[in-house]
């Protein structure tokens, strides 16, 4: 069996490490809400699906994120500057056992409305197309 690495880690390393547009927001890269507060500007993301047909060489997740912030005109510019990154990083990010073939957008940046949030927030969705790289394979410790 091929092993793979873990492609929402990688999407918040690319978040967290390359992407420079993020600097000047101070912005919590995650992927959980642990410590949130409606005051703080915060990406989170999750992974959905993948790992479907035998013989596992080819990983193709969804990646969603959602973008919270006290206003809702930063939370969107966070969604689209996160979008953004990722698509610049397909086929140049090897890391996190995983090698970023090719990225498409199944949803756009979407405003979502949740009563029980205190914050403005955006949402989009992503496929991922992944293949192992042994090489950027994190090591248990």
């Amino acid at each position: 069996m091929i092993r793979h690495g873990d492609a929402r880690a990688a999407i918040v390393d690319i978040l967290k490490n390359y992407t420079p547009e993020l600097l000047g927001f101070d912005v919590t890269v995650s992927s959980s809400l642990n410590g949130w507060t409606p005051e703080q500007r915060w990406i989170m993301v999750s992974r959905e699906g993948g790992l479907k047909h035998y013989p596992f060489k080819i990983d193709r997740p969804r990646i969603d994120i959602v973008t919270y912030a006290p206003e809702e005109e930063t939370a969107f510019h966070l969604c689209v500057i996160a979008e953004g990154s990722i698509f610049r990083a397909r086929n140049i990010y090897s890391g996190m056992g995983v090698r970023l073939q090719w990225v498409i957008e199944e949803v756009g940046p979407t405003e979502v409305w949740d009563k029980h949030e205190e914050s403005p927030s955006y949402f989009l969705s992503l496929r991922l197309t992944t293949t192992p790289d042994p090489i950027s394979m994190p090591t248990a410790s």
